[in-house]
């Protein structure tokens, strides 16, 4: 009906991602013969269950299907209109992860994407895509940004614009793994700034990132878009610690996001009672 041609800020659909799923994560591209003996020479394993792969994959069939699915509703927050996480932090999950964010694995990258947005609702409309930033002491001992990586490759699949500089991190803090909710929402106060206003005023946002927990970093971030005009404010995420159970309340106690029939997480309305 459209020629062919998709629209400039089209989501991509479940339905779009069908063939990786079947293939096991395959990513198309085209291998030289130097590629190939490099892959000959240094095999590509699946980050799961370590055993070799074909070059064009990722990860293997029986592992991605195994990939435990997040059913959970999360909590609402001030200033992100929902959030969508499609696979829990455990088992298979935990170690792709691994391998992406502390192992180099950065061919993860674009895969991750694609479940990703697999997880977004049709209707949804970006028209920027940020990852969460991450501190530049910090990024030169990684080496990268994980959340940029994934950033670039859903702005690909969307269509849609990717900005790595009109959201920074301009002060160090402490690693929130080993903190509670509540101090972990101490933690990430302040830490964000929107650099350059015009990049996002006016803009609804998507906001990407690896792993959410109690959602303290994307809510701050979100915060900070919202202060410099940015609205709509959404965040996605691969997938969701389950620790999130343990989430202090806010001062005023948050509604719950309801769980949508395709197992994504829509923001309800505010209750008025």
């Amino acid at each position: 009906a459209d020629g062919g041609k998709r629209p400039p800020h089209r989501p991509v659909h479940k339905s779009a991602g069908a063939a990786a799923r079947g293939g096991g994560g395959a990513v198309s591209e085209t291998l030289s013969f130097g590629r190939w003996l490099l892959f000959w020479l240094f095999p590509r394993k699946c980050p799961v269950c370590r055993r070799v792969i074909p070059p064009q994959e990722r990860i293997c069939p029986s592992c991605r299907e195994a990939l435990p699915q997040n059913q959970r509703p999360a909590p609402a927050l001030r200033h992100l209109s929902g959030i969508w996480a499609p696979y829990v932090y455990r088992a298979g999950v935990q170690k792709i992860i691994s391998a992406f964010k502390f192992r180099g694995r950065r061919e993860l990258a674009p895969l991750l994407a694609q479940m990703m947005a697999e997880s977004l609702p049709g209707e949804l409309r970006p028209e920027l895509v940020i990852g969460v930033p991450m501190h530049p002491k910090r990024r030169r001992q990684r080496g990268y940004n994980q959340a940029d990586l994934l950033a670039r490759e859903l702005g690909k699949l969307l269509g849609v614009p990717v900005s790595t500089s009109a959201l920074v991190k301009c002060r160090s803090n402490r690693l929130q793994h080993n903190l509670s909710a509540a101090q972990r929402r101490e933690n990430v106060k302040n830490v964000y700034q929107v650099k350059d206003p015009a990049q996002v005023a006016g803009k609804a946002v998507l906001l990407v990132d690896d792993v959410f927990t109690t959602g303290s970093t994307l809510e701050e971030c979100a915060r900070v878009l919202a202060e410099a005009g940015a609205g709509p404010v959404w965040g996605v995420v691969f997938a969701r610690a389950e620790e999130v159970k343990k989430i202090a309340p806010y001062a005023r106690k948050p509604q719950e996001n309801a769980l949508s029939p395709a197992g994504t997480l829509a923001k309800q309305p505010p209750d008025t009672v």
